[in-house]
């Protein structure tokens, strides 16, 4: 039982680290993606594929808000703990960070609509 336990709880930890950085590196990948595709896009290609690239990033960044929101959501039923308080820790962490970079990916996204890839 105690194994399982230990496990459960690796696993759960895992996950929040997970959901902690997949956020901040899809928005980094995101960055280098686009920043290569420029030049292409601006020699003819469409300008809604860095529009597209930007919707794709999210898709990571909504996987780790959900981990985290469901990691924080079953904390909320059990005692408090060392381990109980790490893991919300993570997981608010997680879930702030992984809603920053969201902001921070639809900024990124809304040039693309007023301006030119060209410009």
């Amino acid at each position: 039982m105690a194994v399982t336990q230990m496990r459960d709880g690796t696993r759960r930890q895992t996950m929040l680290w997970l959901a902690l950085f997949i956020g901040p590196a899809s928005w980094a990948i995101y960055e280098l993606v686009v920043y290569a595709l420029v030049k292409p896009v601006c020699a003819g290609g469409s300008p809604f594929l860095l529009v597209a690239i930007g919707a794709g990033a999210l898709v990571p960044v909504a996987s780790g808000a959900t981990i985290a929101w469901s990691v924080l959501a079953q904390k909320r039923r059990y005692t408090v703990s060392h381990d109980a308080a790490q893991n919300r820790f993570l997981a608010t962490a997680a879930l702030s960070l992984n809603a920053l970079t969201a902001l921070l990916i639809v900024l990124a996204i809304v040039p693309s609509f007023i301006l030119s890839p060209c410009e």
